[in-house]
């Protein structure tokens, strides 16, 4: 087959199936398998070689490279955080495999039939999300899918992304075919129900690019390039001083409305910019922002709705990369767009009007979001289609392209052609390896919900057999090792019970070497330990290390040394856990566990007047009608 043709069969594949493809059989139902699909898409496409990287490219990999070996956590940086998959270094690798390759084989005839497949493959996502709109499959989702539709893409704001940046296209064919309006009208449909306000800005973006065209662009492109740059340098500069406040704080806790999306960004973007003045050249790592999110996270983030929310990345792909790479990873990452988008406003075909309005509306979403397998794919393959015009769609080339690589098979090509196929398979069994491991550890968390621990033991220990790297399967064993010692304990068999408890400990702190600054690792390991102390009473005090560790890594975070005064409680050292318990009421003054604990504790010491205090401001300013806390006032 020639190279031009295959390249061209890859790319319709990842199109029309790669936005559609989701699976609830794994541990992330839909970017997983998409990330799966892309590298192994992409495995074919070196088949027909390594394709060189320009200048500009190598500059942004290479931003990409250092801040993988300088990371705080190299198996993120490579394969992205666990659960999103996107933005490690092999799916960038990849994106710019799938750019190089669509310039250098595709010409303006493919392009053509690849438009049609781009707007093809939105069909079945719209038409399911229609569906979802009226409740097909509502069981299978934790979310409302009547209220906000999300469809194939996994969020509605990931949904209203994909159909922004597909709209111009299915607008471009239309002009050619009426029928094409049909499926511009539903794709409108669709991006309504998914209530997604980015999504709305972004359509308002590129309805304007698209009908003000790329010839207006070429004429104003150095004036856009400077208001871009001057935009940019205020949200910094805003970013950077503001002063947050969450609203309602009037209002008792658990009597204020959710906090809305808006204020939720600005702590996250606060958040972003004191890990970029941290780590201010290369940033703490690609995709590790869920670990160095923790150690820079605004107080005020405790007294919204969501104070105890992790957050993987910073909700502007721009903050992202700044938090993340640092200077030389968003300097690259912006030349990156100012060279795709000259490439795309100075590419002067019929299709670069479409191409260049929804590679505008991607933007746009990853502005107020961040990008997706999906969106990231498009991200890169618009410019390249852009530049696919020159190249003449010509069957007597393609011909001679085919009897070049037919003819003369020597002792060194074979060499080489029996390289890449090893390559090449080592490849897809890598590929194939890492899906299994996923399911095995998808299975073995619906086992552990089913009580079932130890057949989850079996499934995990094929995961780690299958991908040993990952430290959520060590965290996964350790916890379900400990369940299976407190079965054990619970039949008497204390020795097994001895057995397991000590596996466990071990798993969890293997998961701690694989990933020392993953705050949820650290609590969790403090969680087994504080279990596991039924079986080993020495690990009470180990429980209280850990927890101490994990408040270095997330010094803000309440919950931390909440933990912390329950166990000194426990162990009736109430000096010790009346400070932990004030530390976080300190950090979240409405943290209403903290001050009833921090009651208890005066109650333990024989004081009566300041337990009152914290139940009084329980009811003042938290749950004014708590039946408990008022019992507790009449009582003392």
């Amino acid at each position: 087959m020639p190279k031009q043709s295959l390249v061209f069969y890859i790319l319709s594949l990842l199109v029309l199936l790669l936005p559609s493809i989701f699976y609830t059989g794994t541990s992330e139902t839909f970017e997983f398998n998409k990330i799966i699909l892309l590298y192994t898409c992409v495995t074919l496409l070196l088949t027909i070689g390594l394709p060189r990287l320009t200048t500009v490219l190598a500059v942004f990999l290479g931003s990409q490279v250092i801040s993988t070996i300088f990371s705080l956590d190299r198996v993120t940086s490579l394969f992205g955080y666990y659960s999103r998959f996107n933005g490690g270094l092999l799916s960038t690798v990849a994106y710019l495999i799938i750019f190089l390759t669509t310039v250098q084989f595709l010409d303006a005839k493919k392009v053509n039939r690849l438009l049609k497949l781009i707007a093809a493959g939105s069909i079945p996502v719209i038409v399911y999300g229609l569906l979802q709109k009226i409740g097909v499959h509502r069981e299978l989702w934790v979310q409302d899918t009547t209220a906000r539709i999300f469809s194939t893409l996994g969020q509605p704001n990931w949904l209203a992304a994909y159909l922004v940046a597909t709209a111009p296209i299915i607008w471009y064919l239309s002009h050619k075919n009426r029928r094409w309006l049909i499926l511009a009208a539903v794709n409108l449909m669709a991006l309504y129900f998914t209530k997604s306000q980015s999504g709305w800005v972004a359509l308002a973006a590129v309805t304007f690019v698209y009908f003000v065209g790329p010839q207006t662009f070429r004429r104003f492109f150095k004036v856009g390039v400077a208001l871009s740059l001057t935009f940019l340098g205020l949200f910094f500069l805003v970013v950077g001083r503001q002063s947050i406040i969450p609203g309602n704080l009037n209002l008792p806790a658990l009597e204020r409305p959710g906090t809305s999306s808006w204020e939720l960004r600005k702590i996250v973007w606060r958040g972003a910019w004191q890990i970029f003045k941290t780590h201010p050249l290369i940033g703490t790592g690609t995709e590790t922002f869920a670990f160095s999110f923790w150690a820079q996270r605004p107080l005020e983030q405790n007294l919204t709705s969501e104070w105890n929310f992790t957050y993987n990345k910073a909700h502007n792909e721009l903050l992202n990369y700044l938090a993340n790479n640092g200077l030389l990873g968003l300097g690259s990452y912006l030349l990156l767009i100012f060279v795709f988008a000259r490439y795309l406003t100075f590419a002067g075909t019929p299709f670069a009007k479409p191409l260049l309005a929804g590679w505008v509306g991607l933007n746009i979403a990853h502005f107020f979001g961040f990008s997706t397998t999906t969106s990231s794919l498009l991200f890169y393959l618009y410019p390249a289609l852009s530049l696919c015009h020159s190249r003449p769609a010509s069957p007597i080339e393609a011909r001679r392209s085919w009897d070049r690589e037919s003819i003369p098979i020597t002792s060194g090509s074979r060499i080489k052609s029996g390289m890449t196929a090893i390559i090449t398979l080592s490849l897809l069994l890598f590929i194939a390896r890492y899906w299994l491991a996923d399911y095995s550890y998808a299975q073995a968390i619906r086992q552990t919900q089913m009580n079932q621990p130890i057949s989850a033991l079996a499934d995990i220990n094929r995961s780690i057999k299958y991908a040993p790297f990952f430290s959520d399967y060590w965290a996964k064993k350790a916890d379900i090792n400990s369940k299976v010692a407190l079965l054990y304990y619970e039949t008497g068999d204390i020795k097994t019970a001895i057995g397991y408890s000590d596996q466990s400990t071990t798993d969890i702190k293997k998961a701690v070497e694989l990933s020392p600054q993953n705050v949820i690792v650290a609590r969790n390991r403090a969680s087994l330990e504080t279990t596991l102390s039924l079986v080993n009473p020495k690990l009470l005090d180990q429980a209280i290390i850990s927890l101490n560790h994990a408040q270095t890594l997330a010094p803000t975070d309440p919950k931390i040394p909440y933990h912390i005064g329950n166990l000194y409680f426990s162990k009736k050292e109430f000096e010790k856990a009346m400070a932990a318990f004030t530390l976080s009421i300190t950090l979240k003054p409405d943290y209403k566990e903290a001050r009833l604990s921090l009651a208890s504790v005066y109650e333990s010491l024989d004081w009566p007047s300041f337990a009152r205090a914290e139940y009084q401001y329980i009811l003042d300013y938290i749950a004014p009608r708590d039946p408990f806390v008022i019992n507790k006032l009449n009582t003392l």
